[in-house]
């Protein structure tokens, strides 16, 4: 999978794809209520269940974003002290959350991310709900 991830995100290592796919992770997960982060891993495989868990803490509100700018700018944030390495410019996390999510669409139902985005603010909406309709390289191998 971060193999895949890595050729959309223009082969720059497997290292790179594996923080970024982290960062996207728990940006996504910290901003979704427990209750919908749980349907939405359980449809992962276990690896990517165990790197979205980790240091996760339920107990905490979740924070909200209202578009795709403050996403990335969450995306940011989770990546910390690498976040120079691994973007460059807004432009290339935004393009970084669609590899991610096009890639993940494998494994996620498209109904999923209409479920995701049902409980998003609506300028989240059409964004999350294009996720479904990205075409995973790992699809057509399955």
């Amino acid at each position: 999978m971060l193999y895949h991830l890595d050729r959309e995100l223009g082969s720059r290592g497997i290292e790179h794809a594996g923080r970024v796919l982290r960062s996207v992770l728990h940006a996504l997960r910290n901003r979704i209520t427990p209750q919908e982060s749980v349907q939405f891993m359980s449809q992962l495989p276990m690896a990517l269940k165990a790197l979205y868990v980790d240091g996760w803490k339920m107990s905490t509100l979740h924070k909200s974003v209202r578009n795709i700018d403050e996403l990335a700018d969450e995306v940011i944030m989770e990546s910390g002290r690498t976040a120079w390495r691994d973007f460059s410019n807004k432009a290339e996390v935004l393009l970084a959350i669609r590899a991610v999510m096009k890639v993940l669409s494998a494994f996620v139902a498209p109904g999923e991310f209409s479920d995701l985005a049902s409980i998003l603010p609506a300028g989240l909406r059409t964004e999350v709900r294009s996720w479904g309709d990205l075409r995973s390289p790992l699809a057509v191998q399955e």
